[in-house]
């Protein structure tokens, strides 16, 4: 088993008092969400089985076991369906944490110069331009 590839079962209902979907990830006790849709919903299982993860990493704990329990449960209620959800781990992780990545740029000599005098903070400026170059906050 890669374990940079998850793929996990959960199950889910909607709920017409609530006007939502609501969904459980079996063998992960804490793991509930609800969604609007059922693609909030699996946006929603992704990042909250991520969390969990990591979590389980952290700790140094074997997330691969309650995987395998997971792939092994059995729908018994006729009232949920089963959601089967895959994703790949490092790119999750990347997105719930600010991770760098060193960079070599090369500016004019003077530039530099100016920019030294003025305590400029080159990493700041670039993301900063970078952000409004891309439209985002």
């Amino acid at each position: 088993m890669d374990k940079n590839y998850i793929k996990f079962k959960a199950l889910y209902y909607w709920s017409d008092e609530d006007n939502c979907y609501y969904a459980e990830v079996p063998s992960f006790e804490s793991v509930f969400t609800d969604g609007n849709t059922v693609k909030d919903l699996e946006t929603n299982l992704i990042e909250i089985m991520t969390l969990v993860i990591q979590d389980f990493i952290d700790d140094k704990k074997d997330y691969a076991k309650m995987l395998r329990e997971n792939e092994e449960f059995e729908n018994k209620d006729n009232n949920k369906n089963i959601m089967f959800i895959s994703f790949f781990l490092p790119y999750e992780i990347s997105k719930t944490k600010d991770i760098y990545k060193k960079k070599t740029l090369t500016i004019p000599v003077w530039l530099d110069i100016l920019a030294s005098q003025k305590n400029i903070n080159f990493s700041r400026v670039l993301q900063e331009g970078l952000k409004q170059e891309l439209k985002i906050n």
